[in-house]
């Protein structure tokens, strides 16, 4: 059944667009009705129609919201979509004659700070974010040690393309020959295009199965979030043509002339880059941007088995035993590999170490103390 209004109409009639609202891309973040976290992880697709929540593995469509997040209890998806229906023909919902002059003063600014969902080709992305690799000098001393914690060599982290963003200038100006249209972390004022440096920390290329860089994502240091997507930041009256973040599969490791069988699986892409190189090269990567952020893997697999690969090892953190949001991930991750027709297995180590890139850290180093090396 097609429907005359979208998702954001649909939470409005939940009554979930009147507490904290975040927007970032076509996404309309609050906190989340179902598990009560007091985050804003709970994100809206404006675009697509869709929602999901990262911290109780929860997601669906805008029926599926109206059901679980109804204002009188959860009910079931055909009376939803009844009585969402129904509420849209007679006019009884929370329209434009219900609600109060705020209230539509709100909902519009939401709509307004929500971008459009065009996302550049990713040979412009690529193109976009090496300029601005190339462009940045290097990396801070911070940034470089704790890289070096990790693991890695300087040939790994200059193979890998870590730069950090820590500009000094209150703007960074894209160079006009530049076409940054629709590439997430570029945004115009007064005529110009910027780069977003609202935040700083270390930047991560996640790279196609063909090298291209289609995202950035960012390792910060001192607040609450650790890792979040380069992005062009709200919409605001001196912020205009903002882009989406798209979340994309890093490939490490993989070699087109030498297709392997077998695949590593983790989340996160500096994991993925340091389990790599701690291995030596001997262990090829996939990385989704998050445990329960399987955007593209699907598409990423399927690549992969055309060209011969057959096993898939999941190679997720160790506190998949009690966390459930990790196992939910987990379980999803499977099943987008077994219906490919992609043998699965599970790669467990010692629970001292929660990632991959920690357990090998540490076999990395008790090798060198048995041979004497270290």
């Amino acid at each position: 059944m097609g429907f005359p209004f979208g998702i954001l109409w649909a939470a409005e009639q939940c009554g979930l667009l009147s507490g904290k609202v975040r927007t970032s891309g076509t996404e309309v973040n609050i906190s989340c009705p179902l598990c009560g976290d007091k985050g804003t992880h709970f994100a809206i697709n404006v675009a697509k129609d869709t929602w999901n929540c990262p911290r109780c593995g929860t997601g669906g469509g805008l029926i599926d919201l109206y059901a679980r997040c109804h204002p009188d209890g959860p009910t079931d998806r055909k009376s939803a979509a009844r009585e969402l229906f129904q509420m849209w023909e007679s006019g009884h919902g929370m329209d434009e004659t219900s609600k109060s002059a705020a209230q539509r003063r709100r909902l519009e600014a939401i709509k307004e700070r929500t971008p459009s969902d065009t996302i550049a080709p990713i040979e412009r992305r690529d193109a976009a974010y090496r300029a601005l690799l190339n462009y940045l000098p290097g990396l801070t001393d911070e940034h470089e040690q704790n890289l070096r914690e990790r693991g890695l060599t300087y040939a790994d982290i200059e193979r890998l393309g870590f730069k950090s963003l820590e500009a000094e200038k209150k703007y960074l100006l894209v160079p006009k020959t530049l076409d940054t249209t629709d590439v997430a972390g570029f945004y115009t004022k007064s005529g110009h295009r910027f780069v977003n440096i609202d935040n700083k920390g270390i930047l991560i290329p996640y790279q196609d199965l063909f090298g291209r860089i289609g995202m950035l994502e960012m390792r910060m240091f001192g607040g609450k979030r650790r890792y979040l997507r380069f992005s062009s930041g709200n919409p605001s009256e001196e912020r205009s043509e903002c882009s989406k973040s798209v979340s994309t599969i890093h490939h490490v490791g993989i070699d087109l002339k030498k297709p392997p069988s077998k695949v590593y699986l983790t989340e996160g892409g500096l994991k993925a880059d340091v389990a790599n190189a701690l291995s030596g090269g001997t262990m090829p990567f996939l990385a989704m941007a998050g445990v329960n952020n399987p955007c593209g893997l699907k598409e990423a697999l399927q690549d992969l088995e055309s060209i011969g690969l057959k096993t898939v090892i999941m190679a997720f953190d160790m506190d998949l035993y009690a966390n459930p949001n990790v196992r939910k991930g987990l379980e999803r991750a499977v099943t987008v590999a077994r219906e490919i027709g992609l043998a699965v297995k599970f790669m467990r180590w010692n629970l001292n170490y929660k990632g991959i890139d920690d357990y090998l850290l540490a076999k990395y180093h008790h090798s060198l103390e048995d041979s004497g090396a270290a």
